[in-house]
């Protein structure tokens, strides 16, 4: 600022101007101080162009003056000598007939125009010929004069006036970051220097740039202004989050994870579904319903009961009767279901005759008809053994056919065997399609007899053994002094009778022979008055033996007894005998069928004979059965058996005679099981079976 603000000031100027302006109309010699003193103005005032507060102004021949901050001219630098006028336009003077604005009157004269400027720079008239513009003070940034009389208003931006005074700029921009997180830029002022000579931008100051990391400590930081608060950070310090079950259903609860040092710790609170139970009315599984809700997993309640093996229309008749069955929990309860059904009871598959309704139809023993159920023959519950009912009786049949003369028969709980031309034989007793008749030994025998597993027979002069299974046989005792014939058992030892032909001196032609198994012991007796032991049984202490045929054919021979015990076989009873059967060694009985006689029965001792069946035809093979005895009577009768004959069975004691089967072609031999008898045919070559009647 040029400090003059006053009239006094102005006055100043204005002499100056007029002394510069006589100068030029006289000789334009002007004393060095005048010379200097309007250089001096006209430099400064009028040369057009702004300096800064400070800067110095050009002088004459290289001087030059500085304009303090008060706006004086300090120092002003005299004109050089020797300057004899001055050049105006080498001095930068505006030229005299220069027209500027109109200005305020200086020296009492009216001021004219500075070339077009609007600003406050003044002019003075000189003798009429044009005026000087002289500038009105420093440059103004605040202002929207022209004080510096440069054409132009002094607020206009350049490089002095940098800014406008009192505005704010942004500074230290961070492109794309700012306005995230921490990230802003600064802003700067713009600042007037002094005397409002000139204006430029202050400091910088709040520019806020991005960090290398958010925080994981303080919640939302974005010290790295990405957009993402607590960006790359696993957690917030005391953060919390929701962990455990997915749900709140039932028992579950949802628990809580609290962040520390980055790191989310355990889950604290929650409760977590366990294993359904289908015992229970909670929902421990978690899935919105009572674990004993029934479905497809807990498919009953636990502990019901349902009914279950019902038969619609036959519950309630006879033994029929629907079953139950309970809900039990399997593998610790997770399941359920019903356990087996218990109690029920059905129909029988077919009517039983026991006094019941046992198809519950609602009837008693209605479907069997006993005339020809094979099963319930005659009475309930007799069944046929294989054979056809007729008329309430069980019918014979031939359980092997085709067979050459079969004699003596045994049967176990297997198999029926039996003796023919072929040798021994075996057959299953219950048969079946694909039976077949096993050869034991190819030898030829009188008679057979079994020991527990082991069979026994005599064929030549030998007697043989096999077990039954087997299919070969072991001559056992070879070479015995006749035929061997008949073979019978008592407790551990084996008798059998040899039928030795021609007369020995001092002996008959027959004898009993006996052997102790355990220690194979032979003990061959021979009696006067035997005939050849083709039948043979054991008494308690009597040796029993028949010849059939022959007159005085009952014989006895027994230890201890006085008159019976000689050595010899005594003629007990004279009879034709066609059937012998000796009890065992535990019964005192003894059973024969007699030509002309009938069936009778000897006592130890017993002397006539108990008739049991009297009969005055041919009579056949006998045999007893606990309290019945089977034998066969017949019209007709041939040396060797009875043809025709009739199969009957009676009690012990006579009574009760039934008669099971007829017409059968000399039957020789007869067996029995719980269930069936069983007998050779010998001339049509058969192995019969029949039902056992009812007792």
């Amino acid at each position: 600022m040029w400090g003059l603000a006053n009239e006094t000031v102005l006055d100043e100027r204005a002499s100056s101007m007029a002394f510069v302006q006589g100068a030029r109309r006289g000789a334009r010699a002007l004393t060095s101080a005048a010379v200097a003193l309007a250089l001096v103005v006209m430099a400064v005032g009028c040369t057009g162009k702004k300096r800064p507060f400070g800067e110095g102004v050009p002088g004459v021949d290289g001087m030059e003056e500085s304009v303090n901050s008060e706006g004086d001219v300090a120092g002003a630098m005299p004109v050089t000598p020797g300057m004899g006028g001055v050049d105006e336009e080498a001095l930068g003077l505006a030229p005299l007939d220069q027209k500027g604005p109109p200005g305020d009157a200086v020296s009492g004269r009216e001021s004219e125009t500075c070339g077009g400027d609007s600003g406050a720079c003044v002019s003075t008239d000189d003798l009429g010929n044009g005026s000087a513009c002289v500038p009105t003070g420093p440059r103004d940034c605040t202002s929207d004069l022209d004080n510096d009389c440069d054409g132009q208003p002094d607020n206009v931006l350049d490089d002095v006036c940098v800014c406008v005074p009192e505005s704010v700029e942004p500074c230290e921009e961070h492109p794309g970051l700012d306005g995230r997180g921490q990230c802003r830029a600064g802003t700067r002022p713009c600042i007037l220097g002094e005397g409002n000579l000139s204006s430029d931008w202050g400091e910088c100051e709040g520019s806020v740039g991005p960090g290398e990391q958010d925080s994981c400590s303080v919640a939302g930081d974005d010290t790295d202004c990405d957009g993402i608060n607590n960006g790359g950070c696993p957690c917030v310090e005391g953060e919390t989050r929701p962990c455990g079950p997915n749900t709140e259903d039932g028992i579950c609860q949802r628990g809580t994870q609290t962040c520390v040092n980055a790191t989310f710790g355990q889950c604290v609170g929650a409760v977590f579904p366990t294993s359904r139970n289908c015992a229970s009315n909670q929902d421990n599984d978690c899935d919105a319903r009572a674990d004993n809700t029934v479905d497809n997993v807990c498919t009953c309640a636990i502990g019901s009961v349902q009914a279950c093996g019902a038969h619609p229309g036959r519950d309630g008749n006879g033994p029929c009767q629907a079953g139950s069955q309970t809900c039990a929990g399997r593998a610790n309860n997770s399941t359920s279901s019903f356990g087996a059904c218990s109690g029920s009871v059905g129909p029988a598959a077919q009517e039983v005759c026991d006094g019941q309704d046992n198809d519950c139809d609602g009837q008693i023993d209605n479907d069997p008809d006993v005339s020809t159920d094979s099963n319930n023959c005659g009475v309930c519950g007799r069944g046929c053994q294989g054979g056809t009912c007729a008329s309430g009786q069980c019918q014979p049949f031939a359980l092997v056919s085709g067979r050459t003369s079969p004699n003596d028969i045994l049967v176990d709980n297997n198999n029926v065997y039996w003796i023919d031309s072929a040798g021994v034989n075996r057959f299953p007793k219950n048969g079946g399609g694909n039976s077949t008749i096993t050869t034991i030994a190819s030898t030829g025998a009188l008679s057979l007899q079994r020991d527990g597993s082991t069979l026994y027979w005599g064929a030549s002069n030998d007697v043989f053994r096999a077990a039954v299974t087997a299919t070969t046989a072991e001559n056992f005792l070879p070479d015995r002094e006749g035929t061997v014939n008949a073979v019978y058992f008592t407790p551990g030892f084996l008798y059998w009778g040899e039928d030795r032909g021609a007369a020995r001196v001092g002996f008959r032609s027959s004898a009993i022979a006996r052997v102790n198994l355990q220690s194979l012991e032979t003990i061959i007796s021979t009696f006067t008055n035997a005939t050849g032991g083709r039948s043979l049984g054991v008494q308690g202490e009597c040796n029993w033996g028949a010849e059939p045929e022959t007159d005085q054919s009952i014989f006895r021979n027994c230890a201890g007894q006085s008159g019976l015990n000689d050595g010899t076989f005594r003629a007990f009873f004279s009879l034709v005998v066609r059937g012998f059967h000796v009890s065992g060694p535990e019964i005192t009985d003894v059973y024969i069928g007699a030509l002309g006689r009938g069936l009778l029965r000897l006592g130890l001792g017993q002397i006539p004979e108990a008739v049991l069946v009297p009969s005055t035809g041919p009579m056949g093979a006998v045999l007893r059965d606990g309290d019945f005895v089977y034998f066969v009577d017949g019209a007709s009768a041939t040396t060797t058996c009875t043809a025709n004959g009739v199969l009957s069975r009676v009690t012990t004691g006579g009574e009760n005679r039934i008669a099971l089967s007829s017409a059968q072609s000399c039957l020789a031999k007869i067996a029995v099981d719980n269930n069936a008898i069983y007998w050779t045919n010998f001339q049509s070559g058969q192995i019969m079976k029949l039902a056992k009647p009812a007792q």
